[in-house]
């Protein structure tokens, strides 16, 4: 399908309930990005559960090493995510990180994606990290309001598909702990615009705060 402006609208039925027709977390599927700091790949290495509840780990790959991440979904979405470490420049395991707590969806269940719908995702993280022989440890509280702007078509790959639009707009406040020293906490905000494809996943992203901008495009993907 797509073939002659054709708008692919059809998916198979999820394999699983983390199998989301905008955002497909299936085993073996990947995603290559082009972002501002060079290439970077996500890959679902592996899908547990089934339509009801489900777990899936994705592991996100950059030029100075790796991201791994677990999704919790249920009927109501991609509910939640727990960022697991951060490894990278030959130095092994840098950082760890724990979601204490969160509320909310990441992305709802498609059929509640119409314009105009809006919903709100927040969570606590604690952070450790291992430096040169020393830990540090930091939290961040992170919010975020999204609403559909739009569900215009998405050409990717020379084909067109049903696409998502979703406006969002963050907070983020963060506090890292020096021994003996107080540091006060921080708070930044940031607008985020996310283009969606159903059966492809995220297309593009771009968050812009404090007067930077940081953006992902979709170059390749993979999905079974």
């Amino acid at each position: 399908g797509g073939v002659g402006g054709e708008i692919i609208t059809g998916v198979a039925g999820g394999q699983t309930a983390c199998d989301h027709p905008y955002f497909p977390l299936r085993a073996g599927a990947t995603w290559t990005y082009s972002t501002s700091e060079g290439p970077t790949t996500w890959t679902v290495d592996s899908v547990s559960g089934d339509t009801t509840s489900a777990t899936a780990v994705i592991t996100a790959s950059f030029s100075s090493g790796q991201i791994t991440y677990h999704w919790q979904c249920d009927a109501n979405g991609l509910v939640s995510y727990d960022f697991v470490s951060l490894s990278g420049g030959g130095l092994g395991q840098i950082a760890t990180f724990e979601v204490l707590g969160s509320s909310g969806v990441w992305l709802p269940a498609a059929e509640l994606l119409a314009p105009g719908y809006s919903w709100n995702y927040s969570y606590q993280l604690k952070m450790t990290f291992n430096i040169e022989g020393q830990t540090l440890e930091g939290a961040n509280e992170n919010s975020s309001d999204s609403t559909v702007a739009g569900t215009d078509p998405v050409t990717v790959g020379g084909q067109t598909y049903s696409g998502l639009q979703i406006s969002g707009a963050d907070t983020t406040v963060s506090q890292v702990q020096f021994p003996g020293v107080a540091v006060p906490a921080t708070t930044s905000s940031s607008a985020t615009t996310l283009v969606l494809a159903l059966g492809v996943g995220l297309v593009s992203s771009s968050s812009t705060g404090d007067g930077q901008t940081y953006s992902y495009e979709l170059t390749s993907f993979s999905v079974p």
